[in-house]
């Protein structure tokens, strides 16, 4: 509501899942607040103690889900697990993982509501949106190689996303059943996990979200990032996986943003960089009000654009019968809209 006039197109580049909104922000605002001694008798007076104090200061009073997972066992990783065990003490336990989202807004007043509340109330600015999304999201997130002790902790973050643990032998069943019958076949319980993570929290909720702007009435178009990145640092640094055939969580940054300054893909990749300027060049062609290669999404042609160095590839439906499994089993703490295609007597 408070946008109009300033926003002329919007992009969304690997949006998590819906679980990360708003009011959950409030809870974790108030908990830097009072960290940092800025509770005070009235709003007004907070925001102004919290304006006072070094953006550093409030940087490291936060516990920050990227340090955590980097570089595992680095002080920098240390100091955020213990930030994090923290605020988990103070608040409801298995509610913490739905703080991994947006980092806070003080006032508000910048995104008031979840995008799925403003549409339905119709407070939705209808812009055009670009949402894209890579395909192994999950792997350039959550650290560990295929060990089976791994295995324990992908289960446990499915967890958080599912009804109840006991629901996660037969989803993973189910899913891996569908993709055989695509011609898709996972190599290890490793990859299937990593898989149905990156589904549930990017792929089948950046199709919900395409659905609810087109049903109110804007145009949306949604893009897959599928070429395999030869340069992912970040990515590196949490699996090596990120630069050796994967395309992790945020890798399309450094191929959609201008780089400059000696950052970025180097010099010497010359076919990368080849690949990176024909990208970026698409993403602010899209910003200057084109379409770009990615198709709108309609009711009737469901489709996402996949796009790499052989070009772009239009898929409909992608990831679509797997996305229904996954919905099949929704936490009750989930807000509304994640839970309108859980099946009936299953909510």
């Amino acid at each position: 509501p408070h946008s109009a006039g300033l926003f002329s197109r919007a992009i969304f580049h690997s949006p998590p899942a819906e679980i990360w909104t708003e009011d959950s922000n409030k809870e974790r605002t108030a908990a830097i607040i009072r960290k940092t001694g800025c509770k005070k008798a009235t709003v007004e007076e907070s925001v102004a103690c919290l304006k006072k104090i070094p953006a550093d200061t409030l940087w490291h009073a936060d516990w920050s889900p990227e340090d955590m997972s980097r570089n595992m066992l680095s002080p920098t990783w240390i100091k955020a697990t213990v930030n994090m065990a923290s605020f988990m003490l103070n608040n409801d336990v298995h509610r913490a993982v739905n703080y991994l989202g947006y980092h806070a807004v003080v006032d508000g007043d910048i995104v008031p509501e979840d995008i799925h509340t403003l549409i339905e109330s119709g407070r939705w600015n209808k812009v055009p949106v670009l949402i894209t999304v890579s395909r192994n999201e999950s792997l350039g997130v959550i650290p560990g190689p295929d060990i089976p002790l791994q295995l324990d902790v992908l289960k446990m973050c499915l967890s958080t996303l599912t009804a109840k643990k006991s629901d996660i032998p037969s989803l993973m069943e189910d899913y891996n059943r569908s993709l055989q019958e695509t011609g898709i076949f996972e190599p290890s319980s490793y990859s299937l996990l990593h898989q149905m993570i990156t589904d549930k929290i990017w792929t089948c909720e950046a199709w919900n979200l395409v659905e609810e702007i087109t049903k109110g009435g804007g145009s949306a178009q949604l893009g897959g990032f599928w070429h395999a990145p030869k340069h992912d640092p970040v990515g590196t640094s949490t699996n090596l996986a990120c630069n050796a055939g994967a395309t992790c969580h945020a890798a399309e940054m450094l191929y959609s943003l201008p780089q400059g300054g000696g950052r970025g893909i180097p010099a010497f990749m010359v076919q990368e960089r080849k690949f990176m300027e024909q990208y970026r060049d698409n993403v602010l062609a899209f910003v200057h009000g084109h379409q770009g290669p990615w198709e709108v999404y309609r009711p009737d042609h469901p489709v996402i654009t996949l796009v790499d160095e052989t070009g772009a590839k239009v898929e409909e439906n992608y990831r679509k019968r797997q996305c229904a499994v996954l919905e099949r089993s929704v936490p009750a703490t989930f807000p509304w809209f994640m839970k309108r295609h859980v099946p009936a007597g299953l909510a």
